[in-house]
């Protein structure tokens, strides 16, 4: 019954769970045992069963744009297999970033940074109490290394609903200013996909990356991103 309520034109990819559907495009598993255990960060759910009555939110639910189906559909199958994620903390040393890159081992990667997109910039010796030597680096460096050799680098919030603004507070300007992108409010899970995505279609140009990465294409960005963008 919920299939054909969602099916009269509702556009998008729905989970079922313990009466809720949830939006696939924000989906999270958040426990590995409990009847509730699926959200999407940020939005509630897009429909409820309240039996014999399905209710829908629809302020929540994408249409089907009637012109866009007259175009035809497009996939887009290709997606960048060398990318990684990488959680960054003072302690964690910026050369397993720069390893990477000198290895050629990645053509992109997920700094799960710190606030609203923070990344350290201490070198390991300052943080030790020690004298710097010319090999020292701070992650702000080693993401200008990354960049400079054409990997990609984006920044991801560690909180649940969380956003990445680089520009908010110094740490993360001086990481855009080093090349880093902003993976704004998309689940890690999302912004793995889409950051996997967004490198295969445009390899050789940052800019066209970000663009992609913070354009709300089914409904992935949360509202605070203004979504829906039409």
């Amino acid at each position: 019954k919920i299939g054909r309520v969602l099916n009269k034109g509702v556009a998008g990819v729905f989970s079922l769970a313990s009466g809720d559907v949830f939006d696939a495009s924000r989906l999270e598993k958040t426990h590995d045992s409990s009847f509730a255990y699926l959200d999407t960060p940020g939005r509630h759910p897009v429909a409820s069963i309240q039996q014999p009555e399905i209710e829908i939110r629809e302020a929540l639910v994408r249409r089907t744009d009637e012109r866009a189906k007259l175009r035809g559909l497009t996939l887009d199958k290709e997606f960048e297999s060398k990318v990684t994620r990488i959680a960054v903390t003072a302690d964690t040393p910026p050369a397993v970033l720069t390893s990477l890159v000198k290895t050629k081992a990645v053509k992109g990667v997920i700094l799960e940074g710190l606030g609203a997109g923070n990344i350290p910039n201490i070198k390991k010796a300052e943080h030790q109490n020690k004298r710097l030597s010319k090999t020292d680096q701070s992650w702000i460096d080693a993401i200008q290394v990354a960049t400079d050799g054409g990997v990609h680098v984006a920044v991801l919030s560690p909180f649940k609903d969380g956003q990445v603004n680089l520009g908010r507070y110094e740490l993360g300007a001086l990481a855009e200013k080093a090349g880093a992108m902003s993976l704004g409010s998309l689940t890690p899970a999302m912004a793995d996909a889409k950051f996997r995505q967004a490198i295969a279609k445009y390899p050789d140009d940052p800019a066209m990356i970000q663009r992609f990465l913070l354009t709300d294409l089914a409904g992935e960005l949360s509202r605070s991103d203004g979504r829906p963008q039409e």
